[in-house]
């Protein structure tokens, strides 16, 4: 009979964003194995929209591990491309597997706007239209220009998102006409990105870093529920 293995998330949400997780891990292996760890689950690696202090589930762009100098960074808020990948190599060398956290169901920190046709829904009943189909500028083209086409020359539009978050020009919730609505919102989001920031899920904002903490996975009380989940996933 195989023995139970033990996994151990190696970060939490409020860790300092001084780029040490991944040197941490590195140093941490040999007293992780010996306390009996064999999983370790890490949060994500590539660059979020807040740059060094994003906790790395406002996706921006997930070729860029800490390598390239985009949203105020090179470093993530755990380290370098080239600390993870030695921490992971610590970790293998001590038998240990290694889980690591991505996010691909929506993205934040846009680098142009786009001129779009949406149609607006009331954020307090997601299949109801408000109004007709209008013209409004979208934080949906990301290009990644601190990347120049590394890994991968492919950069985002407007027809690669199911739903928007606020427009550029104001502040209300638009649905990309191309795809139909379901009562569970679009799973593909592009949040505006703003001095606030907005859920477009549960329209919860905030000014500071601290408040957009609540739109974290599970704490928007739109995410959490059971069907949000059941449409397409690109």
């Amino acid at each position: 009979m195989g023995m139970n293995g033990t996994m151990l998330q190696y970060f939490q949400w409020d860790l300092p964003a001084d780029a040490s997780l991944w040197k941490a891990l590195a140093e941490d292996a040999a007293k992780l194995k010996t306390a009996g760890v064999t999983a370790v689950w890490l949060p994500p690696a590539y660059k979020g929209a807040q740059g060094k202090e994003d906790v790395g589930y406002g996706v921006y762009d997930l070729y860029d591990l800490g390598e390239f100098n985009q949203k105020g960074s090179v470093p993530t808020k755990y380290g370098t491309k080239a600390e993870y990948l030695a921490a992971i190599k610590a970790l293998h060398d001590k038998k240990i597997q290694v889980y690591a956290d991505i996010v691909l169901n929506h993205r934040i920190g846009a680098d142009e706007v786009e001129q779009v046709s949406a149609e607006e829904f009331n954020a307090n009943s997601r299949n109801q239209m408000v109004g007709d189909s209008k013209t409004i500028g979208a934080w949906t083209k990301f290009t990644f220009p601190g990347r120049k086409g590394k890994y991968s020359d492919f950069t985002w539009n407007w027809t690669h998102f199911d739903g928007f978050g606020p427009g550029a020009e104001d502040q209300h919730d638009f649905l990309h006409e191309r795809t139909s609505f379901s009562p569970s919102g679009a799973d593909l989001l592009s949040f505006a990105q703003s001095s606030n920031i907005v859920c477009i899920r549960c329209k919860t904002e905030g000014s500071s870093l601290e408040e957009r903490k609540v739109t974290r996975p599970g704490s928007c009380r739109f995410e959490s529920s059971p069907s949000s989940s059941s449409r397409r996933r690109s």
